[in-house]
């Protein structure tokens, strides 16, 4: 199973398009992350699903409020470049 195999439901991911990586903090919850570009991940996330995947498993909301984070985090890094 390679790194792109989606664990959810067991399809091969397009690495140019976007998925969502999850690793388990210190106490084994997951943290998920909004990830634009499969082909741009630096490292290799404990976990890679499709967003569609994700949304199934912890609801459209879930993935929106992940997609806005990643969103205010680009948009606040470049207004600190101005």
């Amino acid at each position: 199973m390679s790194m792109l195999t989606c664990p959810l439901c067991g399809q091969e991911q397009d690495n140019r398009g976007p998925g969502v990586t999850s690793h388990r903090d210190e106490s084994g919850a997951w943290v998920h992350s909004w990830t634009p570009f499969i082909e741009d991940l630096r490292g290799t996330p404990t976990r890679l699903v499709h967003p569609k995947c994700f949304a199934d498993e912890c609801g459209f909301d879930a993935l929106m409020a992940l997609v806005t984070a990643h969103d205010q985090r680009i948009r606040l890094e470049l207004s600190r470049r101005r």
